[in-house]
């Protein structure tokens, strides 16, 4: 449901014309190509996008690899250099490779899952894995018997080593394959919104596809590095079972018998995650489909001063959003807490077993071989809670990617060449109609598709014959059915009945509400054809566009901004119809192109543009203004989506029947309008003073270099206060205290420290495993729930600052990248910032724990730490600059895409209609855009090796 106003009006009802969402095609200036600046605009041309995101960058290392067999690490080193002295911009990076490149994937997604390069590394991983515990009871027994355990030493060192190889590559592969699949889908995505039924359109809004580019996609990208654990952790799993058994005999089939009890508690846990899920997403789409209206319609929010009724709505959406992720967080809670006090309840039932009811001794080398193995076993199922949220997120996702897929298409009208004793059109009792959908019923009847009024009822008994070189003119009352005619001649309106329906020759099509993209006026005009200098010109002059030119900064070098914005109504009229001028068609269908413009322009229009330079070519005229009735060929009347007369001006005018009651009423409203007309060359009040470039409006995404300040972490932990964060950190030490005092107490047990009964220790540290389970959970839902919060201030925050920025603000940034921080960004603050905390923390008070552990026990261990320490910051300051300057370009290369992408649904019926450009204006928009997301995130990965 749309947001309306306070007086039920729907903003799409108010505004004067739907907004466009638009990405800003650059160019580039041969005679300044030396300047850096100027190098970043490109044109439209293949040739030179190519060279933009190729040619200025080093070739592809891994190309030059596999040719040379050189170092493959050595590129990545060099990167890591280049981004440590400096902050690195896209042309320091690598081109792309083959495989990886948007094109290759796309074409590669339907055929082949690129898993196979893993079956036979993962194994090999997972045997390390466990068998990384058995050198501990080799290692023991040489300390305990024969005081010679060196090469066992050895092993405890090489075997983690090879292990940390082994999943490095293995994660390699899987973000290389995650960043695939993404390319993909987001290219799938793309060629199947292009191809979208009206229909299949009406059920899914620009905002809800958007949220499946940008937030869905991700997501299967995010479950790409957890595929491999859904079954690899199995294996390490039974591994370690198998060694329990030989090393503890039947009693860890009691901790193990415990362990599968468990599994199916948690498979309950996973099936209600995946439910809500399910609403959460759809409550997600909700908002961004609600913040869309509201930013396609902000002039008129503005001027009614409807900032405070629209937070309300998005708040209220938000609220739905955020109980779903409540739920979560309290089934993410006691999903982690069973994964995370599994090894510690399966290790106090089995010594239970083996010291009370086996009645065997607690040696050192049977306890730490043991609990070896038990925490072997806690990194599978500490990972289980990520894999299993990580799998089934994408899982979601997928199904729903899934189910757009399987939308219907738009079955395009096939067009022949123009024969000249054929007609060009010829339409014999047809029907067409809108396709109802479930949410068209429950929404107003009437949709608006950029420049198509698409009217919930059906255009019967349609007949039309339209020769070579007419002109025909259809005109009809408001609501006769004049729109629908175009978009059923378009493709866009289903034929339900009729067998005859030809159409030849090439069409260019000029929608009633101009469709402007976000560029140049010249590169508005050229829509991707070469550019043809006489030509050009003469359709500038016949569509009324020198002033203007004059007016314009930089001439039709001017960039006019998203949505036209800073083009008055009759202006981007005209520039849609010099688009379509210039297209050089056979027809032209020309859907009242003189409504936003004044009389005396409308007539220069009229008699120099359609009558005189489109003279030789066919063209059907959807007019409202009558007086221009007497010049046409053939006149066809429509009256409730019916043809009603048919004939030519003197005819119908005779006939004194709907056609001379039309002229009537348009002869008195002339009279009334006439004393009310302003110039359309009156341009939207636009503060070029602030803009940098000359003829630039639309800004470059803003990029924060260098470190973040502490005040950006400090912000996050204290958003809502200062308790909140420090029981979370109090938590982490006490359960890091209470693991290790675990360890403490089983070395107090096998010396039997305190002279006691088995039953007292066991009791002791079966308490204590109780414990450390209570505080698992409270650690993660306290954390959890912080983020949350955190993530509900943030949102509020920035919806606060949007809604209350001024105009000019609005005027220079595009729609879909304020939607980019509503969607993907405020998604990576929602789950994935969170969840990146628990990591950090987790890691962090694990290492500051096991140093002290190991330095109080074995103080020589300072000897070696310090300059390893000193070392490893080192290494990491390297990493940690590179890393966090690529993945800003990440985000900065991909938001382009998200832009363009919404650009092109609010477009589609003008895309669709130069059939000609379809796929060419679907490569140069997105084809290479993706390739240059590609690079960026292929190096973030290549980085992370």
């Amino acid at each position: 449901m749309s947001p309306r106003s306070p007086d039920g009006r729907s903003i799409k009802d108010l505004a004067t014309e739907e907004d466009r969402e638009q990405h800003y095609f650059e160019r580039q200036e041969p005679e300044d190509e030396s300047d850096p600046i100027d190098k970043k605009e490109t044109s439209w041309d293949e040739e030179t996008v190519h060279e933009e995101f190729t040619s200025r960058r080093p070739p592809s290392p891994f190309a030059s690899f596999l040719r040379e067999t050189r170092d493959p690490q050595a590129w990545i080193n060099s990167l890591m250099w280049t981004g440590f002295k400096k902050p690195l911009e896209i042309v320091d990076l690598p081109s792309l490779p083959e495989w990886d490149d948007a094109d290759a994937v796309h074409k590669r997604f339907s055929t082949f899952w690129s898993t196979e390069q893993q079956k036979v590394k993962r194994p090999v991983n997972s045997l390390l894995t466990y068998i990384q515990g058995t050198p501990t009871r080799n290692f023991m027994f040489r300390i305990f018997g024969q005081h010679f355990g060196y090469y066992t030493a050895a092993a405890l060192l090489i075997v983690p080593t090879a292990r940390s190889f082994t999943d490095n590559a293995i994660l390699q592969i899987m973000l290389r394959m995650g960043m695939n699949m993404k390319t993909a889908l987001i290219k799938t995505v793309y060629h199947k919104s292009l191809k979208l039924s009206n229909s299949a359109r009406q059920s899914k809004s620009v905002g809800e596809i958007v949220i499946l580019m940008q937030v869905d996609t991700e997501k299967v990208n995010g479950a790409s590095p957890f595929l491999q654990n859904t079954w690899s952790a199995l294996v390490q799993v039974l591994g370690n079972v198998a060694l329990l058994l030989y090393y503890m005999g039947w009693s860890s089939l009691v901790g193990i018998g415990l362990l599968v009890l468990i599994v199916p508690l948690q498979g309950r846990v996973v099936q209600k995650m995946m439910l809500i899920q399910r609403v959460s997403l759809k409550n997600t789409g909700r908002r961004v489909k609600v913040i869309n209206e509201v930013l396609q319609g902000v002039r008129v929010v503005k001027a009614y001063a409807w900032e405070e009724p629209f937070t309300s709505t998005i708040n209220r959406v938000r609220d739905l959003e955020l109980r779903s992720m409540r739920s979560r967080v309290y089934l993410r809670a006691i999903q982690t807490c069973l994964m995370l006090a599994t090894p510690v309840l399966i290790t106090v039932v089995s010594f239970a077993i083996y010291a009370g009811v086996q009645k065997k001794n607690m040696t050192a080398a049977t306890v730490f071989t043991s609990l070896s193995l038990f925490n072997s076993l806690r990194q599978p199922l500490m990972m289980y809670p990520f894999v299993i949220n990580g799998v089934l997120t994408g899982y979601v996702s997928l199904k729903r990617l899934s189910r757009f897929m399987q939308s219907e298409e738009m079955h395009p009208i096939p067009r022949g060449p123009i024969v000249d004793d054929k007609p060009v059109l010829y339409i014999e009792k047809s029907t067409f109609q809108w396709v109802a959908t479930e949410v068209t019923s429950k929404r107003s009847p009437t949709v608006s598709t950029s420049g198509i009024g698409i009217q919930a009822f059906c255009l019967r008994n349609i007949s039309l014959t339209v020769n070579r070189g007419q002109i025909i003119a259809v005109v009809g009352p408001v609501g006769s059915g004049k729109s629908s005619l175009a978009a059923a001649l378009l493709g866009e309106m289903q034929q339900v009945s009729g067998d005859t329906f030809t159409a030849n020759g090439r069409l260019a099509y000029c929608a009633q509400q101009a469709w402007i993209m976000n560029a140049s006026l010249k590169d508005n005009i050229l829509f991707g054809l070469e550019y043809d200098e006489g030509r050009y010109r003469a359709v500038l002059t016949a569509c009324a566009l020198d002033q203007d030119l004059v007016n314009l900064p930089d001439g039709d070098e001017t960039e006019i901004g998203e949505r036209g914005i800073n083009l008055s109504g009759g202006q981007k009229q005209r520039v849609s119809l010099a688009r379509a001028v210039y297209a050089d068609m056979d027809v032209y269908l020309l859907d009242d192109p003189l409504s936003a413009v004044d009389a005396h322009v409308g007539a220069h229009l009229f008699s120099k543009c359609i009558m005189g330079f489109l003279s030789d070519k066919t063209r059907i005229f959807i007019t409202n203004q009558l007086q221009y009735a007497p010049s046409v060929d053939h006149i066809v009347v429509l009256e409730d989506g019916r043809v009603a007369e048919q004939g030519k001006f003197q005819d119908l005018v005779s006939k004194e029947g709907e056609f001379s009651r039309l002229m009537q009423e348009t002869g008195i409203q002339k009279e009334e309008e006439s004393d009310i007309e302003t110039s359309d060359n009156t341009m939207s009040p636009v503060n070029w003073g602030g803009v940098e470039r000359k003829g630039m409006l639309v800004q470059d995404e803003y990029r924060t270099r260098g470190t973040l300040d502490l005040s950006v972490y400090k912000n996050y932990w204290t958003e809502t206060s200062y308790v909140m964060p420090l029981c979370v950190l109090a938590l982490y030490c006490a359960v890091q205290c209470l693991d290790a005092f675990n360890r403490y107490w089983l070395a107090y047990w096998t010396r039997d420290h305190f002279h006691q009964s088995t039953a007292f220790y066991l009791g002791i540290y079966a308490g204590l495993g109780i414990f450390f389970a209570g505080l698992l959970y409270f650690r993660m839902l306290s954390q959890l729930m912080l983020g949350l919060w955190t993530a509900k201030k943030f949102h509020e925050g920035v919806l606060q600052s949007i809604l209350r920025a001024p105009m000019s603000f609005f005027d220079t940034t595009p729609v879909g990248r304020i939607l980019n921080r509503f969607s993907a960004d405020q998604q990576a603050v929602d789950e994935t910032l969170p969840f990146t905390w628990v990591s950090f923390l987790n890691i962090l008070f694990q290492a500051f724990s096991t140093i002290i552990v190991i330095s109080l026990n074995t103080p020589i261990f300072l000897l070696i730490f310090l300059p390893t320490s000193i070392l490893y910051a080192f290494i990491q300051q390297v990493y940690r600059r590179t890393a966090r300057e690529l993945k800003r370009l990440g985000s900065l290369s991909i938001s382009p895409v998200y832009q363009q992408f919404t650009e092109t649904l609010n477009g589609l019926p003008t895309i669709r209609a130069y059939q000609h450009f379809e796929d060419r204006f679907m490569e140069m928009c997105a084809g290479h855009l993706l390739a240059l997301t590609g690079a960026v995130s292929f190096c973030v990965l290549k980085s992370s090796h």
